[in-house]
């Protein structure tokens, strides 16, 4: 029962933030994001997609992802009949969501988790945001032979955010030391 909360919850926020790429600015707690999560993007080929979705406090990174049908659960259980359509990683990609929030935000998911659907797994999880009132959701879905170090680099990294000193506009925050 829990898992099909969790799923459904995950599901929200998935079908939420994916939507039309904006074409405004970026915020710049996500901008500050992406600048930690550029070196380990940077030799990606091919390279992987940075947008922040209209309307949205999320910073979505897609590399190798395609598009779904899936059949979702409702609490109870049930399956339904129509399938919708998600974006998700073949299976040897990623999608990171990274959802901006305030410091204390309580989620419905328990965090630290690893969620396993039909066709990925995804690690769902919350970091303070050093310097700021803020802190990060992150979903990051993974195929089943996705390079298991990329990963590992890619969860560090959302996880030193915690640590990570603001810095100038263009210049990657540094650890606190």
């Amino acid at each position: 029962m829990k898992m099909v909360n969790l799923l459904s919850s995950l599901l929200i926020l998935l079908t939420s933030c994916y939507s039309n790429a904006a074409d405004a600015p970026m915020d710049s707690e996500l901008k500050r994001i992406g600048s930690v999560l550029q070196p380990v993007l940077a030799k990606l080929e091919p390279k992987p997609e940075i947008s922040q979705p209209s309307g949205t406090s999320t910073l979505l990174v897609t590399y190798k992802a395609q598009n779904y049908k899936i059949h979702g659960r409702s609490m109870s259980g049930e399956i339904s009949p129509e399938a919708h359509d998600e974006l998700g990683p073949t299976f040897k990609g990623f999608v990171l969501q990274v959802h901006l929030q305030e410091k204390g935000e309580i989620n419905q998911a328990v965090t630290p988790q690893t969620l396993e659907g039909p066709y990925w797994k995804t690690d769902l999880d919350v970091a303070p945001l050093a310097g700021s009132q803020k802190q990060i959701y992150w979903a990051l879905s993974y195929g089943r032979r996705t390079d298991t170090e990329l990963l590992t680099k890619i969860r560090q990294s959302l996880r030193d955010l915690k640590d990570a000193e603001p810095t100038a506009p263009g210049k990657a925050p540094t650890p606190a030391r």
